[in-house]
Formats: C-alpha cells, structure tokens, sequence
C-alpha cells in the first residue's frame, strides 16, 4: 500500500509514496549500489517486473545474495526512486541462479560508425526515415509512456526536456539539433497517444519528435543501440540507451542508463551540429 508524505524542500514541497513490496533478488550490482530485483505486482502503482533498483544507503544491501527472497519499502518522488527496510525473508536455495544475462546485441553500433535507418512515425501520423535527419545533430533514446518509475522513463524524459530548455534558450546554440524519443510499446502508444504525452511536456515538434512504428523495425533499432526489452507476463523490462549522432550520421557517443545529465547531452548536440553533413 503507498502512503504519500509531503516533504519540504526549500521552496518547493516534494511528494514521496511509500510501498511494501516483496521480489526476489536476481543479481546485485555493488558499484551502483543497485539490485536487480524481480518484484510483485504493487497495487496502484505498477506491475509486476524485473527491474534494477537503488538503494537508499550502501548497508540496505549488506548480505543480500541472488536468489534472496526481499521485502522492502520501495520510495517515490516525481523524480528518484528508491528501496530501504531491506529484509530477506527466505534465503537463496542450493543451486539458485542469477539472472540470466540480456539477450545479445544485434551487431551493436559504436561511436563513429552511421548510425542505422529505419523507418518510422511521429506523433502527428507522419512516416519519415531516420536518415531524413542527416545534417541534424539527434538525440535519440527508447521510452515507454506508461513507465511509472521515476528513473526510468520519466528521467530520461525529463531530461530531454531539459536539453530541449537549454538549447532553445540559448541565442548562441546552432539551430540544426533534433530530440527523438521512441516507444518500444507501440501497440499503446499509438501517435495519438504519444502527442498526448508530448502537449503534456510541453515538446516543441521543431526540435522534439516521439514516433512509433512495426515492432520489427522498433526491436531491430533497440538492438542495435543496445537496448533490450521484453514481456514479462504483460509488463515491460528493459534498459536504457541514448544515442548522440552528428550532422553527418554518425554516431557520436553512447549513453548507457539514466544517470547522464542534460548538460552532456546538449554539449554533444552543439558540437555534433557542426559536423559537415
């Protein structure tokens, strides 16, 4: 059940939903303070998933191994998320085995190389093909819009939108940048509904373009760029990935996870742009 609190920050007032959740831990991620845990249903929020997850403080994961059966309180603002009160309730059995690694990568793109094309359509009913973006500088990332957690698509959202503030704020900033987000749930996020969620983040579609398309040329894309995503008894897992590509095509750099900042990203779109077609 999700209790939320009001928390005073500065100026500005935070809320924080609280949820018991249990899950069993599948693979545990020291460096990030994370672990990749396989959690139930928790009502009124989200489905059942396979999901990396932070930890409040380095200790919430003292002792924890892969097939740890975990309560846990599971934290939400509109932009963190994370999990404390760590309990095991039911230790690893004999034999238990981690999670079994993503499914590989489709000849994974690298910095420096053209970035692939595919065909696809924006939130206004458009087909276009990403090569029609040649001598536009792109930030290209994969999103879903029924994403609750809040490190997940709501940051990376976020952040672009952040991108999209600086560089349109900025009379110095070339004008050939382009911000691309695509669904990997196109069966829901029909152009319509992706329109929606652009109005509701207030995406200038000069600069800023949500598209869908088949599931073929959406999973081949993924792929490519590193991302895997799944249905997991009807929820979607997945990773993230942010791809930075040049005026020419190519690929400039590769953002793997979340925790990139918008500042990183608009400063590889202002150089990217310059970049001879």
């Amino acid at each position: 059940m999700g209790l939320g609190v009001l928390i005073a920050a500065g100026a500005a007032e935070v809320t924080l939903r609280t949820f018991e959740v249990r899950g069993v831990v599948e693979k545990l991620v020291p460096d990030k303070r994370e672990a990749v845990v396989r959690h139930e249903a928790i009502p009124g929020y989200m489905s059942a998933m396979t999901m990396p997850l932070r930890a409040g403080a380095p200790g919430d994961l003292a002792g924890l191994k892969a097939g740890d059966t975990i309560t846990f309180r599971l934290n939400v603002t509109d932009h963190d998320g994370w999990m404390d009160h760590v309990k095991v309730v039911a230790s690893a059995p004999l034999g238990a085995r981690p999670l079994a690694p993503a499914l590989p990568n489709l000849d994974p793109i690298q910095p420096g190389q053209p970035f692939p094309d595919a065909t696809l359509t924006d939130e206004r009913g458009r087909e276009f093909d990403l090569k029609s973006y040649r001598g536009n500088a792109v930030a290209i990332t994969f999103i879903f819009t029924r994403c609750p957690y809040p490190n997940f698509c709501p940051r990376i959202t976020g952040n672009f939108a952040a991108v999209q503030s600086a560089l349109s704020a900025d009379a110095r900033a070339p004008k050939n940048w382009r911000l691309l987000s695509i669904t990997i749930d196109p069966e829901h996020d029909t152009p319509a509904a992706l329109r929606a969620y652009a109005d509701g983040r207030q995406a200038d579609p000069a600069h800023w373009r949500f598209a869908t398309g088949s599931l073929r040329a959406i999973t081949t894309l993924a792929l490519r760029c590193g991302l895997n995503f799944w249905d997991e008894n009807g929820a979607i897992q997945h990773n993230l990935r942010t791809i930075v590509i040049d005026a020419s095509g190519k690929v400039r750099r590769i953002f793997p996870g979340g925790e990139w900042k918008p500042a990183e990203v608009a400063a590889e779109l202002r150089e990217g742009a310059s970049v001879q077609p």
